[in-house]
């Protein structure tokens, strides 16, 4: 489903109104296209929350922030008044207990735009480590250990993410192909596990195309 229908599906139904849209993004090359664009569309920003997806424990003005590489490409004048809810201070991780409190109020989001990683991680859900799969998780995890740096991250859990309506996988490049099936042949991967409530894409786009 596109990102301007089901902001605009919110805003108009009457039937059963929502006061706001909450989207979960991620950092990476690939889905910075598209951030690029949305001023594109015509709706009203004021009610657009965004929630990260994941963060590393860096300084909010280092070049692995994700806050700070997204926030640069959507924070322009026509997408204001927006909200974008951070996971860090770029201090302590420990402040993420406040995202935690922040995030009960989310009963389900309605995007969740992410990526896939070679190894078949999503977000800072790295096979292998504890990805917050059962109802009672937390909503957000402490990753100490990421085999990619660096390796102290926050992440929201996987429950929490298939708290969602629609999900929305953005890959991009041949490296990923060999991932791609395996996921498509449900391997147990903490991609594959990513489901959502209503509609769950996988976007591929080789090199190239």
């Amino acid at each position: 489903m596109e990102i301007k229908t089901i902001i605009v599906n919110n805003q108009s139904n009457k039937l059963e109104p929502k006061k706001n849209t909450n989207i979960i993004i991620s950092g990476g090359m690939t889905p910075i296209p598209i951030y690029q664009k949305l001023h594109q569309l015509k709706v009203d920003w004021s009610s657009v929350n965004f929630w990260l997806a994941d963060e590393r424990c860096v300084p909010l003005s280092h070049s692995d922030s994700n806050f700070l590489q997204i926030f640069q490409v959507i924070d322009v004048t026509n997408l204001k008044p927006f909200k974008f809810i951070n996971m860090f201070d770029g201090k302590s991780c420990v402040a993420s207990k406040n995202y935690s409190k922040i995030l009960q109020k989310v009963e389900v989001f309605d995007l969740a735009i992410l990526g896939i990683g070679e190894d078949g991680h999503t977000a800072s859900l790295f096979p292998g480590n504890e990805l917050g799969e059962s109802s009672n998780s937390a909503d957000v995890l402490f990753v100490n250990n990421s085999p990619k740096p660096p390796e102290k991250r926050i992440t929201l859990s996987l429950n929490k993410i298939n708290q969602t309506d629609h999900i929305l996988f953005l890959v991009s490049g041949s490296k990923k192909r060999e991932i791609i099936d395996r996921i498509l042949t449900c391997e147990d991967l903490p991609a594959s596990k990513v489901k959502g409530r209503k509609t769950t894409t996988i976007y591929y786009l080789m090199e190239n195309q």
